[in-house]
């Protein structure tokens, strides 16, 4: 399915690579902490809709990772459905690994194979004893709204170490940076629509 445009990513140019090594240093999670880093660089989600990812946006049934997917439109920035990539072999090891600690913790799991034995719909990266990460509830012109200010503040460090002035700044780069570095990876048509769709 992803032959021609199936290659690797690289975010060598960018702070990709220091956030990750401060993550894993000084996180209080170090597999779930290293893979929330990834995949906000790669897959240009924001803090909330990273928080409302669930195990079913990741793994299919058989346990494989869903390469090629939807941002739900219930957990959506702008309520828009739009592409989720999960082609980058290092953005989808830091998950696995995360979610080899969970199976082992017996975190979230279910009596069956499936799914890695995880319940398809709980939350792909949870707290550190398995719970859905907080949600804050604001007013924005009059319409209620709610973030992860939970999340927002786990990136704080490993941003601001890497000189990126949070989490809104670092998806800015990692969504430049899997534009910019995998031109190939789409057709131009899918990619550009994609874009569109995460910045509107």
């Amino acid at each position: 399915m992803f032959s021609p445009w199936q290659k690797q990513l690289s975010f060598d140019d960018y702070p990709f690579n220091h956030a990750e090594k401060v993550a894993s240093a000084t996180g209080r999670n170090r597999e779930r902490d290293v893979a929330l880093v990834h995949a906000l660089f790669g897959t240009a989600l924001t803090p909330t809709e990273i928080s409302l990812l669930r195990v079913d946006d990741y793994l299919n049934q058989d346990g494989s990772v869903k390469r090629d997917w939807q941002v739900r439109e219930n957990i959506a920035c702008n309520r828009r459905e739009r592409p989720l990539f999960w082609v980058n072999k290092k953005v989808r090891s830091t998950p696995d690994a995360y979610l080899e600690v969970r199976r082992k913790n017996g975190l979230s799991m279910m009596a069956s194979d499936a799914f890695r034995g995880l319940q398809p719909q709980g939350v792909l990266l949870t707290t550190e004893d398995g719970h859905n990460m907080a949600m804050t509830k604001r007013e924005v012109n009059g319409k209620p709204c709610y973030a992860c200010d939970v999340l927002t503040s786990l990136y704080r460090k490993p941003f601001a170490q890497a000189g990126i002035e949070g989490a809104s700044a670092a998806r800015q780069v990692g969504a430049t940076c899997v534009i910019s570095k995998s031109c190939w990876i789409l057709p131009a048509s899918r990619r550009c629509a994609s874009w569109r769709s995460a910045t509107q």
